[in-house]
């Protein structure tokens, strides 16, 4: 049997409580609520969990007017270095890494710099990252043009 739980906020129409240490899977649960004068209504809940394990893709890459653009698969954090000792190795945490505006969207822009290599890491909100960089946007390099004769 389990044992009850008190909901982490309560005491209006609106009851809340965080459930954690769950794995994925099928659940159900029974919510017990007893007012001031005592009286009290049960009803079961069920519910799929599912945990996001995958880490944000970055989906396209331009320029916009001098700010260099970053659209990923779901809402995310992006940071970057344009340090190239440190390249893909940065740490996502440090101080080192730049953080890109669009905090938490699919949407992230910084200035853009043609001349300079961004190394870039997006990471979600449960902390998912691909490990190294999620993308290096890098200067275009010289074309090669050939002058064949078609005589």
């Amino acid at each position: 049997m389990n044992m009850p739980v008190r909901m982490g906020e309560t005491g209006t129409n609106k009851h809340m409580q965080i459930l954690v240490n769950r794995t994925r899977g099928n659940y159900s649960i029974e919510i017990t609520c007893i007012d001031n004068a005592g009286n009290s209504a049960s009803r079961k809940s069920s519910f799929s969990l599912e945990l996001d394990s995958t880490y944000p893709e970055v989906t396209r890459v331009y320029n916009n007017l001098g700010s260099l653009v970053i659209l990923t698969s779901e809402d995310a954090i992006c940071k970057l270095t344009t340090d190239n000792s440190l390249g893909c190795n940065f740490d996502f945490t440090s101080q080192n890494a730049m953080t890109m505006e669009g905090s938490l969207s699919i949407t992230h822009t910084i200035s853009w710099n043609p001349k300079i290599i961004h190394y870039i890491k997006c990471e979600d909100i449960w902390g998912n990252n691909p490990g190294a960089c999620s993308i290096i946007v890098q200067p275009e390099g010289p074309k090669e043009i050939s002058l064949e004769n078609n005589e």
